[in-house]
């Protein structure tokens, strides 16, 4: 009985300190780095390993669209550049128009590229936004599935004292 309360208290306590670390994250406050320490193999590990996963995930979608936004900016600027080049073989050849059709070329080319990279962001974007709210949802869900096996934990706790107070008596 005493072993049956103890073995409550140690799975309240793991369930308590996956609990903070899933909402830490959730709430949006918490370090994308931030891993669950698995101290137990039982079902508590393996959710705190499962948790671990995800977080891996969200963190590598994260690097994935700071790199395809880095790879814009550098098209963005890589644009700039070359508009500033057009101008200025424009101003200098205006009478040669072989220049000129060569520098709307080259435009309508980075334009082109940035169409493509514009895209690509935009699609790693989205994807990003989707595997969030799923993983939101699923942090949710386990949220409220920690919540009801505490409890359920709690009333076990409560009923194995019971039994505890009735067969003392």
């Amino acid at each position: 009985l005493l072993l049956g309360v103890i073995f409550t208290r140690v799975m309240l306590s793991q369930l308590n300190k996956l609990k903070s670390a899933m909402l830490r994250i959730a709430s949006g406050e918490g370090d994308l780095r931030q891993r669950i320490s698995i101290e137990s193999a039982d079902e508590i590990g393996e959710l705190g390993g499962i948790f671990n996963q995800f977080a891996d995930k969200i963190q590598y979608l994260v690097k994935e669209i700071i790199v395809s936004a880095n790879r814009l900016n550098d098209t963005i600027e890589r644009i700039d550049e070359s508009t500033k080049d057009i101008a200025l073989s424009t101003k200098e050849a205006s009478t040669e128009n072989t220049s000129i059709a060569t520098s709307v070329h080259e435009l309508s080319a980075t334009s082109e590229q940035v169409k493509c990279d514009a895209k690509e962001t935009a699609n790693a974007s989205n994807q990003a936004s989707s595997d969030a709210f799923k993983v939101k949802q699923s942090l949710d869900s386990t949220v409220h599935s920690i919540d009801a096996l505490g409890k359920d934990l709690e009333q076990a706790s409560g009923v194995i004292s019971e039994l505890e107070t009735e067969v003392g008596n």
